[in-house]
């Protein structure tokens, strides 16, 4: 049996893992949605579930980041457009992009790659995942404690 101390270190982990990826977030989501129904807080729950998907999005920047220095000579006129075009929007702008983009349900390894091979700063990319991620997962959850509670 997890236990409720344990719970929320099994969902970090099931954060890291399975929700990083388009074939897993739906069942990342549903496992979610079981757990808070045990009766754990939502809130702790929704801090840790964000984390441990930050910690997965920043494994795909990193090897996005290394991964564009490798890159073969044909992609990096590629490279250097999205470099380009991306370098028209100011940070703030950036940071709000990510900020929205990290509210949807869809896994942000495809944001965070992009970000990866632009070599956005990090510290000014964590706060807006990590918060929009936060919030989504806080009012999904609270809309399925609703949603069962008229069952």
């Amino acid at each position: 049996m997890l236990g409720v101390r344990n719970v929320y270190i099994f969902v970090m982990l099931l954060a890291m893992i399975g929700g990083v990826s388009i074939f897993t977030t739906t069942l990342f989501y549903t496992s979610l949605v079981t757990i808070s129904l045990g009766g754990v807080n939502i809130i702790w729950l929704s801090l840790f579930a964000s984390t441990g998907l930050l910690f997965g999005d920043l494994v795909f920047y990193y090897f996005a980041r290394a991964g564009s220095n490798c890159a073969p000579e044909k992609y990096a006129t590629i490279i250097a457009g999205l470099i380009e075009r991306i370098g028209r929007y100011s940070d703030k702008m950036m940071i709000f992009f990510i900020f929205l983009y990290s509210m949807t349900p869809l896994p942000s390894d495809a944001i965070s790659i992009v970000l990866g091979v632009l070599s956005f700063p990090i510290r000014k990319m964590v706060l807006p995942l990590i918060l929009g991620k936060f919030i989504l997962i806080a009012v999904f959850l609270e809309l399925a404690l609703l949603g069962y509670s008229f069952i």
